[in-house]
């Protein structure tokens, strides 16, 4: 090297530690024709040029400056081209260059011993933008297992549920639930996994867990209800959504509430399923679910209640299961002694061919009742007293 190529490169390095860049900029742009004959030089003064350019973030002269030092890293010490070399490949993985930031960086890997997990990771991060999710997975895996990184397993978790990959992405999300336990959203695509593989035991316990230690928010309340729902726990599904709707958690609205009447209905407990589905059914305004009301009425018996339910039905103009409920209102009035009523409804009931059978049925039963009725009064009126 020339005293003058020394001095310039000396003077640029000293203005660079000081944090003035354009100075040392201009010094080096400067030498550089003063030198083009001189390989050797011309490689130190593209080194820090490519320097100054990094420090300023200026990454498209940076990239230059590097590939032309670089042209001669042959004369460059093998650790100055090593440095230049991965700096170069961030650069192309910076600027989207990802195919060329590959080939350059597996290059800088090869004369490396012991490289750190961020340059496995760099690789590994090019191959997955250039939509090649083995080799990814392959350097990322490498990174991971030096330095378990949070961005890193999510990374290596989207490769997978990408390829839906979904048996692969269990121990993985496994792994960030054990290194960020307070993370809910592991917890969740750790449920949302095992739904995938249809394993609905396990999405079950994942989920319970997670509200037990951390709550959900309403979707995924509503979600461990269904999940109860689906494992035949109605019980614990119905208990789980009047908690919630108690404190607000879960919206009280005829949805839920109707979810909540026929949690209570599965587990078996017809009068707290009355209770909600009439909330809702007065919510939605739905002939549907106040005839439902009136069904659940009659296997409890609550005739007169079961009434009012099915008149509530039949007074909505797009309920639709119209002559079922007309015969089972003549039933709820016979059963409570409103006979001639009985009959008028169970007339209409008549009207539809599917029922018409039952509807004459019981019509004649009624009259039959109501003929030994008169025959009974009679005789007590003719008997001496």
């Amino acid at each position: 090297m020339s005293p003058h190529t020394y001095e310039v490169l000396t003077a640029a390095r000293e203005l660079m530690d000081e944090n003035q860049f354009t100075p040392a900029q201009h010094e080096l742009e400067a030498l550089l024709p003063k030198i083009e004959s001189n390989d050797y030089e011309t490689a130190l003064a593209y080194q820090s040029l490519a320097y100054i350019f990094l420090a300023l973030e200026d990454y498209p002269k940076a990239r230059r400056a590097l590939e032309q030092s670089l042209q001669n890293e042959a004369l460059l010490p093998l650790d100055v081209a090593q440095n230049l070399r991965y700096n170069l490949g961030q650069i192309y993985m910076r600027t989207e260059s990802y195919r060329q930031g590959v080939k350059v960086l597996q290059q800088w890997l090869q004369k490396t011993e012991n490289p750190p997990a961020g340059a496995w990771h760099l690789v590994g991060w090019g191959y997955y933008k250039l939509n090649r999710p083995k080799e990814a997975l392959t350097y990322l895996q490498k990174a991971v297992a030096q330095s378990p990184r949070e961005d890193w397993w999510v990374l290596i978790l989207s490769i997978y549920l990408e390829q839906k990959s979904y048996a692969k992405a269990v121990p993985v999300l496994r792994e960030l639930i054990q290194h960020f336990p307070q993370k809910r959203q592991y917890w969740l695509h750790l449920t949302d996994v095992y739904l995938m593989q249809h394993n609905y035991h396990q999405a079950l316990n994942t989920l319970q867990l997670t509200y037990t230690q951390m709550g959900l928010e309403e979707k995924d309340l509503l979600r461990l209800a269904q999940l109860y729902l689906q494992r035949e726990v109605p019980y614990s599904a119905a208990r789980l959504l009047e908690n919630e709707l108690q404190a607000g958690t879960i919206t009280r609205n005829a949805h839920n509430l109707e979810l909540l009447g026929n949690s209570w209905l599965l587990a078996r407990e017809p009068k707290k399923a009355l209770n909600s589905l009439a909330k809702a059914a007065v919510l939605k305004r739905d002939g549907t679910l106040f005839f439902r009301c009136g069904h659940i009425a009659v296997t409890t018996e609550q005739w007169r209640e079961a009434a009012q339910w099915f008149k509530q039905a039949l007074s909505h103009s797009n309920f639709k299961n119209r002559g079922q409920a007309q015969l089972l209102l003549g039933i709820a009035y016979y059963q409570t002694g409103q006979h001639n009523q009985a009959l008028k409804t169970l007339g209409k009931a008549g009207q539809y061919a599917k029922i018409r059978a039952q509807a004459q049925s019981w019509m004649q039963r009624i009259k039959s009742k109501l003929q030994i009725s008169q025959q009974v009064s009679s005789q007590r009126s003719t008997s001496p007293g």
